[in-house]
């Protein structure tokens, strides 16, 4: 008969693993070892050797397997609480997908590694792994439908409650941290419900490279007693700080609020045109630099300019990394907070005549 055409030998597999398989795809599974080859076979699109009848089911798997076993000295019964969850990707076709998914059930058979039928799963362009739903069509990460249902099932039962034990808080928060896997930024918004905890005791699929193009590179700065300014390519933007906007302690307001405020507005201002796209913000504030990377900040003053800096990210479905730039490096943003215009067209010949115009609405204190 036939070689296997998907480069795996499935006549190499045991009756467990077979049954395995069947399963998966919904196949019976009675009869014969030879008619389950050849169900498995016809299903698959694959010419398979059926066991001969002096050798019905082979006592060990391909060379491999015992090459590994010496090469890393893996115990004979490997214990099940080592290895709980294995996920294999490989590119299509689908035949490639199924001989690695046969060579590693070989594998494990071999070493005694127990399966659990129940979370073995076909090759599929769709699959949920530790929870999470891998869709590798449409290169998105999100949460099953059934996660999802109770997410929002709890959600609109709290949106009716006034009071809570606190066991209760931590495990609402449990669930919605369970939802950042998905939602990088969500961890955000937690922070006022953690903050509630303090004293009694982590598709998305954007670029993964920093865009070189200096048309996505942020440039700000704040002047403590002057003003601020941010510089994107040409386009800039500056201000006065108004009089509740000033250094104060009772306020909130720290030269890092201040620092943060140009990245706030730079966000409302150009955060539409930076769709699927890494920015790079430069910042001379090496604290505001791990503030924005971390998104989150201990200080509330700052996670009122925090929030919306990261719905607004959301909202245009844009992510951001800070880098901190010395102050000497960062002449055009400080040229421009401090309203030395002369010094910024010296520096910027290229830049637009005219600043942005920061609407009334926009203005945080």
């Amino acid at each position: 008969m036939p070689s296997s055409t998907a480069g795996v030998n499935y006549a190499d597999l045991s009756t467990e693993v077979l049954h395995l398989l069947l399963a998966q795809q919904n196949l019976a599974l009675s009869g014969s070892r030879d008619i389950l080859l050849r169900r498995l076979a016809d299903h698959d699109g694959a010419e398979v050797p059926a066991a001969s009848s002096a050798n019905p089911r082979p006592s060990s798997t391909p060379d491999f397997s015992k090459n590994l076993k010496t090469a890393y000295l893996l115990p004979k019964t490997v214990d099940s609480n080592l290895l709980d969850k294995v996920k294999q990707a490989e590119p299509t076709p689908r035949s490639a997908c199924l001989t690695s998914l046969c060579k590693l059930l070989c594998l494990f058979t071999e070493l005694d590694v127990p399966i659990a039928p129940g979370k073995t799963y076909a090759p599929n362009q769709v699959l949920e792994f530790l929870g999470i739903s891998l869709d590798s069509v449409r290169m998105i990460a999100c949460l099953p439908p059934d996660k999802l249902g109770q997410a929002k099932s709890l959600l609109e039962n709290w949106q009716k409650r006034s009071s809570c034990k606190l066991k209760e808080l931590q495990s609402l928060i449990g669930v919605l941290q369970f939802a950042c896997r998905v939602i990088a930024p969500g961890r955000t918004f937690l922070r006022r419900m953690i903050a509630l905890t303090c004293g009694n005791g982590i598709s998305l699929f954007l670029e993964s490279e920093q865009t070189p193009s200096p048309t996505l590179q942020l440039y700000t700065d704040a002047a403590g007693s002057i003003g601020f300014s941010g510089y994107l390519a040409g386009q800039w933007f500056q201000g006065l700080w108004l009089p509740e906007q000033n250094i104060n302690q009772k306020t909130g307001i720290s030269i890092a609020w201040q620092e943060l405020y140009p990245i706030y507005l730079a966000c409302c201002l150009w955060g539409s045109q930076w769709t699927s796209k890494l920015i790079v913000f430069f910042c001379d504030n090496e604290s505001i630099v791990q503030v924005l990377n971390q998104k989150a900040s201990k200080s509330p003053k700052i996670m009122d300019l925090l929030r919306p800096i990261v719905l607004c990210m959301l909202t245009n479905n844009f992510t951001f990394t800070a880098k901190h730039v010395r102050g000497i490096d960062n002449g055009i943003a400080d040229s421009l907070s401090r309203f030395q215009m002369d010094r910024f067209k010296q520096l910027a010949p290229l830049a637009s005549p005219l600043p942005c115009v920061i609407p009334s609405s926009m203005i945080q204190t």
